[in-house]
């Protein structure tokens, strides 16, 4: 027998419009029905007599309607619930273990995005030969790096393991109020920590590279330039602005 699917417009009591995939065999569908449906078409009969019809096919399980509108609470965390610590992606997982600007959704976005290069994506580009430095330049580089990446992979672990204890005690139903206090507290303090660490490191960028240099950063990393030193953002502090940009 043949399968056949229809695609059905509803019209419900409060008269918000709903489009749901149905199936059905087609010699199962009585003659009845096919006439309705075009009647309906032709604005012969109600939507109510319609619907009613189209009720009937349902009530026989003739006409199937899968389950395909999502509640309005549906949640943008569904399927998260099965991650291995669920307040944690595997990429923040990753980059809390490896010591990268990556986890909740970049550590030190804020100097990044305001010409303050970071120090593993200078020697990046330093080693692919995109961007010249000195050798006194690589050495401090490198050592702000190795300074910034030690401290970050025990703060991350530190990290991890508060946030994987308050997962497994909301997962056991053991959770208290008092706990709670001491482990978001403590989670916090670890968050600010390891923030604060990565911004230092994008901070000491600006006493080792040149102005220039800053802004070939800007261009590799796809940033827009237009001239830092010359095109002062409004809201900013002229005087502060230069200095963080090595302006003459």
């Amino acid at each position: 027998m043949k399968r056949v699917y229809v695609i059905i417009v509803l019209m419900i009591i409060v008269g918000a419009s709903i489009t749901v995939m149905a199936s059905a065999e087609e010699n199962l569908v009585p003659s009845w029905i096919k006439n309705t449906s075009s009647f309906w078409v032709n604005d012969e009969i109600s939507d109510a007599e319609f619907v009613n019809a189209m009720q009937y096919l349902i009530n026989k399980e003739i006409l199937e309607i899968p389950p395909s509108i999502e509640s309005v609470i549906y949640s943008q965390y569904a399927e998260q619930e099965s991650r291995e610590i669920t307040s944690l992606s595997q990429n923040d997982i990753e980059g809390l273990l490896s010591g990268s600007g990556t986890p909740f959704g970049g550590m030190a976005l804020i100097a990044e995005l305001n010409s303050h290069p970071g120090p593993r994506h200078v020697l990046d580009a330093a080693n692919t030969g995109e961007l010249k430095l000195t050798n006194e330049q690589h050495e401090q580089i490198q050592t702000i790096f190795e300074e910034m990446r030690s401290e970050s992979i025990e703060l991350g672990k530190q990290i991890i393991d508060i946030e994987r204890e308050m997962d497994d005690a909301f997962e056991n139903g053991k959770m208290t109020e008092q706990e709670l206090q001491e482990k978001v507290s403590k989670s916090a303090e670890l968050y600010g920590k390891l923030r604060l660490t990565h911004l230092k490191s994008h901070l000491s960028m600006m006493e080792i590279l040149t102005s220039k240099q800053v802004e070939q950063y800007d261009e590799l990393r796809g940033y827009a330039s237009d001239e830092p030193c010359e095109n002062i953002p409004e809201g900013h502090d002229p005087e502060m602005w230069k200095l963080h940009h090595n302006c003459k």
